[in-house]
């Protein structure tokens, strides 16, 4: 394919909007030339096109950027606030756990855990008391120490 010599011209009336006020020698050149002709089309609909993705953008303003902006850094500064106090509650609530685990461990009569070895009708009711805390308070204070808000 050769360059056409019109192919400026024909693209710089396009782009301005000028194509209605072109030379009749351009437009008739347009009619012959497959290149420049296409080139008319082509640029034709682009511009169209763009009007039209202009006229639909929705481009925020800028005080809603900087709204948007200014509570995003908030929640990050927040976030990064209240990591060494996650990491906290989670230390302190494994020295409660290791704490409780020593003192039953220390207070128990026979100086261990004898109740694994006997059958559960055996148990006292007290153990079972105790049993049943641990099954409810477990789970709950896992879930108050990870939980997000």
């Amino acid at each position: 394919m050769t360059p056409c010599r019109y192919e400026t011209d024909v693209l710089a009336a396009v782009a301005d909007g000028s194509w209605d006020h072109a030379t009749d020698e351009l437009k008739a050149h347009v009619t012959t030339c497959r290149t420049c002709s296409d080139l008319a089309l082509v640029s034709q609909l682009l511009k169209t096109d763009h009007a039209a993705m202009v006229a639909e953008a929705n481009v925020p303003s800028a005080g809603q950027v900087w709204w948007r902006a200014q509570v995003r850094a908030r929640a990050e500064a927040a976030e990064a606030a209240a990591r060494p106090l996650f990491v906290a509650q989670a230390l302190a609530c494994a020295a409660v756990v290791g704490l409780l685990v020593a003192l039953v461990t220390w207070l128990w009569p026979a100086g261990g855990w004898h109740f694994v070895a006997t059958a559960p009708s055996e148990l006292s009711l007290t153990t079972w008391v105790a049993i049943g805390a641990w099954v409810v308070i477990a789970p709950v204070a896992l879930y108050l120490v990870f939980a997000r808000d």
